[in-house]
């Protein structure tokens, strides 16, 4: 997706924050999640896909018995996708709250995602 960087300036490609990198020409100026949610977007279709093509398969033919088979087994890997990504955004969202308390010194620090409690 990125073209290659040369060693000078490896380290600050790699430091920039998601945001500025969204808006570099090698991103095509789009957000990152239009990159990460097309694989999703298009599995979610092959049931659609299959129910058209089992409407219009013969009776009799083997594939009577195996697309339904399939489609069950899209729908099921659709749904785990579904809770691995609510997982992954409510990660996401516990990380953003986290990085953005603030604790005086003395005070036990918490972080949220990983349930860690340390003295500042």
């Amino acid at each position: 997706m990125f073209p290659d960087v040369n060693s000078a300036n490896l380290y600050s490609f790699q430091n920039i924050t998601f945001k500025e990198r969204e808006r570099l020409p090698e991103s095509r100026k789009l957000p990152l999640e239009s990159f990460l949610a097309r694989p999703t977007t298009k599995m979610g279709r092959y049931p659609l896909m299959l129910e058209q093509i089992l409407s219009k398969t013969e009776e009799g033919s083997s594939d009577r018995e195996i697309i339904p088979v399939i489609i069950i087994k899209i729908k099921e890997i659709l749904s785990d996708i579904n809770v691995e990504a609510g997982k992954s955004n409510n990660n996401l969202k516990l990380n953003q709250l986290e990085q953005r308390l603030v604790f005086n010194t003395g005070e036990v620090q918490v972080s949220i995602s990983l349930g860690v409690f340390f003295l500042v």
